[in-house]
């Protein structure tokens, strides 16, 4: 059989009816083909060229790429076979940044496979300057001490920072809703709230790998201002929206407010394969 043009597209936790929409006129029109393979959050999207000119089959999917990237951000990490912490390790190096794990359970989740990416070790510690540091770890464990949850976890991020040098830290913590993520520095924090079928390896290393490039965060993550950070212990039920900042609430409620009172005055109503 003749072979045709093709790419190869990784996504993690992307909107899939914008990648879907992005190439759709395509797929109808015949010109493309395209596979997909969803798991664990992650998706393996395989398009072929359909076109009986090889040039205009490279052109063609190299526009896909494009429509795709547009539509889905950051939730594209790969145009080839590479893992999502191959990616996170990549990004690292790109942006020329550190990160390190605020306690040991997020380092036993990174450890294994970040130990298989070549260059690792580069821009991230492994827990031996952080939580697993004989001085370091126990600095680490009492910033969160005595607080909630998620003010602790962020404290215990902003310590590792100051005391590596890091750029990022990830943290986690389980109450009686589950596991939820903690990702940020002495600025504040990204929250994720975890589904229990999802792996909280692969969502913590999207959260370091799209913090270390600046992209946009996936559906239900938020960003927590380090100075409010206490005043939120964020539930399941309220992650269903995009990220968000507290003092953007903040600036709406203010708004809300004044709008009614205004109203009140002139009487108006108110690594997956």
């Amino acid at each position: 059989m003749e072979q045709k043009e093709f790419r190869l597209l990784r996504f993690f936790a992307e909107d899939k009816t914008a990648r879907e929409n992005a190439i759709q006129d395509f797929v109808q029109a015949g010109k493309l083909e395209a596979m997909v393979r969803e798991k664990n959050d992650e998706t393996l999207l395989l398009l072929t060229s359909r076109l009986d000119s090889d040039s205009a089959g490279k052109v063609l999917l190299d526009r896909c790429v494009e429509l795709e990237q547009q539509a889905c951000g950051g939730a594209l990490y790969a145009t080839e076979d590479k893992s999502l912490f191959t990616a996170l390790i990549e990004a690292m190096h790109r942006k020329d940044m550190l990160f390190v794990a605020a306690d040991t359970e997020i380092c036993q989740l990174l450890n294994e496979p970040l130990s298989r990416v070549e260059n690792a070790g580069a821009v991230y510690d492994f827990g031996a300057c952080s939580c697993d540091h004989a001085k370091n770890g126990g600095k680490i464990r009492a910033a969160g001490e005595g607080k909630t949850p998620l003010a602790a976890a962020q404290d215990r991020v902003h310590a590792a920072c100051c005391l590596t040098g890091a750029d990022w830290a990830a943290d986690c913590y389980t109450d009686d809703e589950g596991v939820t993520l903690v990702v940020g520095n002495q600025n504040g924090c990204w929250v994720y709230a975890m589904q229990d079928d999802q792996r909280p390896v692969l969502w913590v290393a999207d959260l370091l790998r799209r913090a270390a490039l600046g992209c946009q965060q996936a559906l239900g993550v938020l960003w927590v201002q380090a100075d409010t950070v206490a005043q939120l212990q964020p539930h399941r039920s309220g992650y269903a929206m995009r990220t968000l900042s507290l003092s953007f609430l903040t600036v709406l409620l203010i708004a809300g407010i004044s709008w009614v009172l205004a109203g009140w005055f002139v009487g108006v109503p108110g690594g997956m394969l």
